[in-house]
């Protein structure tokens, strides 16, 4: 934990050395992304102050993955919830599956996990109630994975390069085309990746939670 501090003061403080005085080198009329200037322009302190803070923050980074790379080898184990949250994202395993929940959980307060870890009576009966009514009918559905989402993301990046040149020609068909058919080709794999996804069905599997709270898979 000292360690942990640490490095958080050490990167708090070298990114405020680092970023701050960039604003009076600014105001000093000191354009951007600039790597010399004459020393008459009077940005050299701040320019100084700069560079020991950048030196700071980069120590303070050291720290920070070498503590990390301890505690993932030496440090002590925890559980799932081990700042004792407030919020419904710590009430789940760690890491958490991939559906997050196995029963949607029904909300009583405005930080629930709270609540539910100090009102436990109450809750485990509504827990109770609420698993005979997921069983009831069918269970928890669960799509199957997809690769369509992938193919959608890969033509909204190409749209997103073709959009940013629209006007642009492209150098690598010898500046015949520009950046519209690109932007074109990407607009219909994004939309045919979406369609296509929405046409797969729900497919997937049911989870089945019984009465002690166990969870079953059925994949039939």
């Amino acid at each position: 934990e000292f360690y942990g501090k640490l490095s958080f003061w050490i990167v708090f403080i070298g990114f405020n050395a680092t970023f701050f005085p960039m604003h009076f080198l600014g105001l000093n009329g000191m354009p951007r992304r600039i790597f010399t200037y004459d020393t008459n322009m009077g940005w050299d302190m701040w320019n100084l102050v700069s560079s020991i803070g950048a030196a700071v923050l980069g120590i303070g980074i050291v720290t920070y993955f070498t503590v990390i790379i301890y505690t993932y080898f030496k440090g002590e184990k925890v559980g799932n919830d081990p700042w004792d949250g407030r919020t419904l994202e710590w009430s789940i395993s760690s890491p958490p599956p991939e559906h997050n929940f196995d029963v949607t959980p029904t909300v009583h307060a405005r930080d629930a996990w709270w609540y539910e870890k100090h009102h436990m009576d109450e809750i485990e009966k509504e827990k109770s109630a609420h698993a005979k009514e997921e069983q009831s009918h069918g269970g928890i559905h669960m799509p199957d994975q997809s690769w369509w989402p992938l193919v959608a993301c890969i033509g909204i990046l190409i749209g997103g390069f073709g959009f940013a040149n629209l006007h642009l020609p492209l150098p690598w068909f010898g500046n015949a085309f520009t950046g519209f058919p690109v932007a074109i080709a990407g607009l219909g794999i994004t939309v045919a990746g979406i369609y296509l996804w929405a046409l797969e069905g729900p497919g997937g599997y049911h989870l089945h939670i019984d009465k002690d709270g166990n969870v079953t898979e059925d994949r039939h």
